[in-house]
């Protein structure tokens, strides 16, 4: 049980959701296992079946080859969530190295240390308040703002590293479900979102640790030399508290920029301007440029119709074009060409295009000879 009242109670409560989301992946690895057996059994039946039709590969190297592939997803389903914790070596890393980045030798997981520090100075505040008479009610209601406003700066900073935290175990959770469609290739883009959110959010995380390890400084200023004690100035605690705002837009703002940096979302003003510009101008080139390339294409067309009729056979005597001889004419010209075998067939249907209106002319010169006749 988790109890609300101490001053450990988000960081206990943050294990109790951890242990919860291990547990809750345990159950799903099984599931997970049998669904990667049948979907190994699939491929490997097809890939004999297509082997034993062509023959393209030695049936034992395939065998091994998938064993390797299917072992290594076993392997790692099994560890993602638990066992060594695959995922949580790559989430310590980038929080160390975060912390390394800021100087510090340790990463700063423990919200209830810093949500204690904002609990002590607001305490602080308000016992500054309780020697101050009934006629000093404007200076009373001036350090209960600024109670609260620093205890929520803290509670904001506190509840963003257990966000963050949560954030990881629940996708290590749920994406255990999703790992053995990455073994097959048809399938693999169900779990390619997977890796790619484990990194996401690691590297959010060294963001964050690089922001509080920075703060650090500040933080353990506060705890140790409170600046809300009964002595203090009006403005001096103004000044702490502008502080404070600082620091807490800094810890959440930079994370954010890290995520958005690594989505591709835009991050200036004229970034959508400069797309849509661009994307404008992409249109109106294809707009013009679609007469042109249908004016090449018929030109080219009427170039090539005109070479067929002045090769032998594609012109009568009087010199007219003759249309069967100048598609047979090209029928020839496609033969030559283009050598392989679909071209060949499309020269074929010319040849017999041309065929048939040979045959027709003559049907027709036959009918006139008859009509001469009469």
């Amino acid at each position: 049980m988790v109890d609300f009242a101490s001053e450990t109670a988000l960081t206990d409560l943050m294990k109790l959701f951890i242990d919860k989301c291990i547990a809750g992946s345990e159950i799903i690895i099984p599931m997970a296992l049998g669904l990667l057996g049948v979907l190994a059994c699939i491929e490997l039946a097809l890939l004999f079946l297509y082997n034993a039709m062509d023959g393209g590969e030695d049936p034992i190297f395939l065998l091994v080859k998938g064993l390797i592939k299917y072992s290594f997803f076993g392997w790692l389903i099994q560890n993602w969530a638990t066992g060594m914790r695959f995922t949580k070596q790559i989430f310590d890393w980038f929080s160390l190295l975060g912390a390394k980045a800021a100087g510090s030798a340790k990463v700063i997981s423990d919200p209830a240390h810093i949500g204690d520090v904002g609990v002590t100075l607001a305490l602080s505040i308000y016992d500054s308040t309780l020697g101050l008479g009934i006629g000093s009610i404007g200076i009373i209601l001036l350090k209960l703002f600024m109670m609260a406003i620093i205890f929520l700066i803290f509670a904001v900073m506190a509840i963003y590293i257990f966000y963050t935290t949560m954030q990881f175990y629940v996708l290590c959770t749920i994406t255990t479900a999703m790992l053995p469609f990455g073994a097959n290739k048809y399938t693999s883009f169900l779990a390619q979102p997977a890796f790619g959110a484990i990194c996401n959010i690691s590297i959010k995380m060294m963001f964050l640790q690089f922001a509080l390890c920075v703060s650090a400084t500040y933080i353990d200023t506060l705890a140790n030399n409170n600046p809300f004690l009964a002595n203090s100035t009006t403005a001096g605690m103004l000044y702490t508290i502008v502080g404070s705002l600082g620091m807490v837009v800094f810890c959440v703002g930079i994370p954010q920029l890290a995520g958005n940096y690594f989505s591709g979302s835009p991050t200036f003003g004229d970034g959508a301007a400069g797309a849509a510009g661009s994307a404008v101008q992409s249109a109106a080139g294809a707009a013009v440029s679609a007469p042109v390339q249908a004016a090449k294409m018929g030109m080219q067309a009427a170039g090539i119709v005109q070479a067929a009729a002045n090769i032998p056979g594609g012109r009568s005597p009087g010199g007219k074009m003759d249309l069967a001889g100048t598609a047979r004419n090209m029928g020839t010209m496609a033969r030559q060409s283009m050598p392989d075998r679909q071209m060949q067939m499309h020269g074929k249907s010319l040849f017999n295009a041309s065929r048939s209106l040979e045959k027709d002319r003559t049907n027709v010169e036959a009918q006139k000879n008859q009509t001469n006749l009469f």
